[in-house]
């Protein structure tokens, strides 16, 4: 799971930086054909690179309502999807407004698309660093505890970077949250593994991947709707404490994650 969460924090590093370039050096418009250019690119390889070993197709079909069926009779796997929407949704809030707060802090308007992707980066950069790490000490201490670890320093970072009034700073701080908010989502897939028999691990994907689609959509639409309303600064009070809430849900359901409550397939 630190293996896959590092190459995704590569791809966050790579995608913003490669976005903001692309807009600085021609137009908008080409930034968004170029990410259809690699979306085709990835449908490509998985066409003819992936492949299943021992793969079991699943007896019997299973509808939509089926799927959310599955999730209801399954506490702890209905806990992470619940989890996941809500973190999704807290630090997805700040994209639209990242680009207009640097600025704000000092940014030049000409060169914020380009900031605004290094400042998304950096985030990347400390999650390639110490997801592995994260993933060995999950190994060790359990997913739910680092779950919880992450949650906790990841709304506390976002809380941190309010009082920062000049780039370095802020982005100083966006660092060490990544750090440590990189564990966030390997230890909720290790937990969808944990909450799942093998027959069903397809259908939990989905209905987490689901949630996080949820929780992406309706992130930056809150986002925009605080800023517009209140300030910027009240957008990172609120992912903040919203992570923190979140925190709070998986510290006092951590024993629905122990062992004698999740369906484990050896």
């Amino acid at each position: 799971m630190s293996m896959m969460s590092t190459s995704t924090a590569t791809g966050s590093i790579i995608g913003p930086l490669l976005g903001g370039v692309i807009a600085k050096l021609f137009d908008n418009r080409i930034a968004f054909a170029s990410a259809g250019v690699f979306v085709l690119l990835s449908t490509l390889l998985v066409l003819f690179w992936v492949t299943e070993e021992k793969f079991v197709p699943r007896k019997g079909r299973i509808s939509l309502v089926g799927s959310f069926g599955v999730a209801a009779k399954n506490r702890p796997l209905l806990l992470v999807l619940v989890i996941t929407l809500l973190t999704q949704l807290s630090v997805m809030t700040i994209e639209p407004v990242l680009p207009l707060y640097i600025v704000e802090l000092g940014g030049s308007v000409k060169n914020a698309s380009l900031l605004a992707g290094i400042v998304f980066s950096l985030v990347g950069i400390s999650g390639i660093l110490f997801a592995p790490r994260w993933g060995r000490l999950a190994d060790r201490l359990g997913f739910e505890k680092i779950l919880i670890i992450g949650l906790l320093v990841g709304g506390l970072g976002n809380l941190a970077q309010i009082p920062f009034h000049n780039i370095w700073g802020f982005s100083i701080v966006r660092f060490i949250y990544g750090a440590f908010f990189c564990a966030v989502f390997p230890a909720l897939n290790g937990l969808v593994v944990r909450s799942t028999p093998q027959e069903q691990r397809g259908t939990a994907f989905g209905l987490n991947q689901t949630a996080n689609q949820i929780g992406g959509m309706a992130g930056p639409l809150i986002g925009g709707a605080v800023s517009g309303i209140f300030s910027i600064h009240a957008v990172f009070w609120m992912t903040g404490l919203l992570l923190l809430a979140t925190m709070a849900v998986a510290y006092v359901s951590r024993r629905l994650f122990s062992r004698e409550h999740v369906a484990i397939s050896e």
